[in-house]
């Protein structure tokens, strides 16, 4: 998938969700109005309709204003001024509520507006049963200045159930949202795999191209029964055979080594060590190669007692010579020291080289990355190097770091825990 293509799939998601939850949002809210609003309604119609029975029942003219006032939510007053049989009143508040569909309970209260306190009140729980009106004994207030009050307390536990209903459905929306993202992550992801892997292809073949070239064409060279005459020239062509060979063969023990190292198939061989010890003799081991690459070398080596596998210590030890070399333009400016840091021993490889920036100092021991440096060619190697280091360190429950400043070179830091 190309880059272009995945920024237009994120683009599109990204609206996607926004689009959904807007939608989402709108449509809850206003099915949360809806309900309030046909809920008030229909009690405000079967409030209205009781005050209007109860004025019939009483034998008093019907009035024309509006009795009934909603004070909250789920709190209705209903202005009668005319006596109120707590019996007639009930029964139709039941009915009228009833017949509104509206069947939730209520509390009911009748006050007395001259003593400014409550003359009766009774709580009904409504099932949605049809039973037979049973006249309860309640009191009859022949007073004219009362009103009664009705208070829904379910109302309110129903609108916190709906809250976490809408709630219930954003959640839904941000797991969606979040496999979402978690898609994007995978696709990225094996998109930069993709290319990582079509980069090593690409390298692997280039490293491997060169030098079997070089061995065919030496191999013809050896072949021309002309040349065997020369016993300098055939010695000379054999040394390339076998340099290139020999190269070949490092190229193919480094992806063998990753590889084992994944696996976790590679058993350590730790014994005592003295990294002053083991830098002499990597410098030793390797002083051709760094006379070739023109290399000053200048240690500060102290003691520094460890215990570890000595061939990968080496190894590591080389890896990072090795990157000093190759980023750094001859002649190579390179420092070696050695030293104990509250109880962990250290050593550290220090270059002038290009340098590092914070973006690549975080990518630098990805596997198969390579700092660019133009040619993706120009610097040999498969991006195996760090990798390789910090799996070791951790294996040897150590850690690497890295400080570097694009322009003025690096720093990188083995540190080893305490020998025990």
């Amino acid at each position: 998938m190309s880059r272009q293509s995945l920024r237009w799939i994120t683009v599109l998601g990204l609206l996607s969700i926004v689009a959904l939850l807007t939608t989402q949002a709108y449509w809850l809210v206003r099915a949360l109005t809806l309900r309030e609003k046909a809920f008030s309604q229909n009690v405000h119609m079967a409030l209205k309709e009781t005050a209007q029975q109860l004025r019939q029942y009483n034998g008093t003219p019907e009035v024309l204003i509006d009795p009934v006032d909603q004070l909250s939510d789920n709190y209705y007053v209903v202005m009668v001024n005319d006596v109120i049989d707590a019996n007639v009143l009930e029964h139709y508040l039941t009915q009228n509520l009833k017949l509104r569909s509206v069947l939730a309970d209520f509390e009911y209260g009748v006050y007395d507006c001259n003593n400014e306190q409550l003359a009766y009140g009774n709580y009904v729980s409504l099932d949605g049963s049809a039973e037979p009106y049973v006249p309860s004994e309640l009191p009859r207030l022949d007073k004219e200045n009362y009103y009664f009050g009705v208070l829904f307390p379910q109302q309110e536990v129903s609108l916190t159930g709906q809250l976490v209903f809408i709630v219930g459905g954003v959640a839904f929306t941000l797991l969606v949202v979040g496999f979402f993202g978690y898609t994007l992550v995978v696709i990225t992801r094996q998109r930069r795999l993709s290319e990582v892997q079509r980069d090593f292809i690409n390298n692997m073949t280039h490293e491997f191209k060169t030098p079997l070239s070089t061995v065919t064409i030496s191999s013809r060279v050896l072949q021309d029964p002309a040349q065997t005459t020369d016993p300098a020239r055939v010695h000379r062509y054999a040394s390339i055979i076998g340099e290139e060979a020999q190269r070949l063969l490092e190229q193919v023990d480094r992806i063998l080594q990753m590889a084992r190292a994944d696996r976790g198939g590679e058993r350590l061989q730790k014994e005592p060590l003295d990294l002053a010890t083991v830098v002499a003799e990597v410098l030793e081991q390797h002083g051709p190669a760094l006379e070739a690459a023109q290399a000053e070398i200048v240690t500060h080596l102290a003691s520094a007692p460890l215990v570890g596998d000595p061939l990968h210590v080496k190894s590591m030890l080389f890896t990072l010579l090795d990157n000093a070399l190759k980023y750094t333009t001859a002649p190579a400016h390179i420092t070696i020291t050695t030293e104990v840091v509250k109880g962990k021993s250290l050593v550290r490889v220090s270059d002038q080289g290009v340098g590092l920036t914070p973006a690549q100092q975080r990518r630098i021991f990805d596997k198969f990355y390579r700092v660019p440096t133009g040619d993706v060619h120009d610097v040999k190697g498969f991006g195996l190097g760090l990798t390789y280091v910090k799996h070791i360190m951790q294996r040897h429950r150590g850690k690497v770091k890295v400080s570097s400043t694009l322009g003025q070179g690096s720093t990188f830091t083995l540190i080893f825990p305490q020998a025990t």
